[in-house]
């Protein structure tokens, strides 16, 4: 049994189809219950998700978010959801592995769920945020504890709830609004610094692996290549495989090619519109010409990944 959890709104619900739709790809063998919290999604939109599940069966909880509510956020109130899990979903439910709504599942994943969680809260990959030195700072822990991301997620539910750990990172956060930068992780990152263990780089790939020195570097240059040849979670984070102004991640193929299995692929869209649209091409067409320096934080260089595999072997 897999247990998978997302944390959406209606608007997010066409992109975490594409994820479901990865997953039953790849796990055809496996029974899956989906556990999605929300403040309310469509009828439609839930007819959309079943028919993409089959086989699996789909819980939809709609959440009082009173608790959460004053919270520092930076990307949404629903990705503090994921800290309410514990409390809302049956006590017979374990273990979960969350998902953010921007990541396709590549392989069977199924041996996630045989990990020994006994006194461990969470397993995540390494963030980026992890080399960073005023990440420890502000986060209050050493850096031999490093930092992960908490857009894949495995939760041990029952650690969670014996230890309180939902009230202990909500009391966390707001102790500590001001230093924070990325709230709920940051503070997920604080109060399970001891009990967390950090999974290799192919169970939730960002593209910025690719494209920082340190993980061409031991212990992570092997996890690297295993990412290239085996990957199993793709993280689009920060760059929304739907939208066309960010799909610059290295595996946007994946995302695109179970997008297209889909009975309705999902529309993807422009992000800025109209002036603002005209404006940003502009813009990008005079930073490729040296005349202005204009590079959104979520795009990298163009990287191939014969040029990875290049800069693997040569090291």
């Amino acid at each position: 049994m897999m247990n998978i959890a997302f944390c959406i709104n209606d608007t997010y619900a066409p992109y975490v189809a594409v994820t479901l739709k990865s997953l039953v790809e790849n796990n055809s063998s496996n029974a899956l219950n989906v556990y999605i919290l929300t403040d309310g999604i469509s009828d439609k939109n839930i007819c959309l998700l079943e028919n993409v599940l089959k086989r699996g069966r789909l819980y939809i909880y709609n959440v009082d978010d009173r608790k959460l509510r004053g919270l520092k956020d930076v990307w949404s109130i629903y990705s503090w959801y994921r800290v309410l899990l514990p409390e809302v979903l049956p006590y017979e439910v374990k273990n979960i592995l969350y998902l953010d709504a921007d990541v396709v599942i590549d392989s069977d994943i199924s041996h996630l769920f045989s990990i020994n969680m006994e006194g461990k809260s969470v397993a995540g990959v390494i963030d980026i945020q992890s080399f960073k030195p005023e990440t420890y700072e502000r986060c209050l822990y050493g850096a031999e504890k490093r930092y992960i991301c908490t857009g894949v997620l495995m939760m041990n539910l029952e650690y969670w709830r014996e230890h309180n750990i939902c009230e202990s990172i909500i009391n966390w956060a707001r102790k500590n609004d001001a230093q924070i930068h990325f709230p709920d992780q940051d503070a997920i990152n604080h109060v399970c610094q001891d009990t967390k263990i950090v999974l290799d780089l192919r169970y939730g790939i960002m593209d910025v692996f690719f494209h920082k020195d340190c993980f061409y570097e031991p212990p992570y240059r092997q996890q690297l290549k295993e990412a290239i040849n085996y990957p199993a979670i793709i993280h689009y984070a920060g760059q929304s495989p739907w939208v066309y102004e960010r799909r610059f991640h290295l595996m946007q193929d994946r995302w695109d090619y179970y997008n297209s299995l889909l009975c309705k692929p999902v529309k993807k869209h422009h992000r800025p519109a109209g002036y603002h649209l005209v404006t940003y091409y502009i813009k990008r067409i005079l930073d490729r010409m040296g005349v202005i320096s204009f590079r959104p934080w979520y795009i990298s260089d163009k990287i191939l990944i014969k040029d990875i595999q290049k800069r693997l072997k040569d090291r």
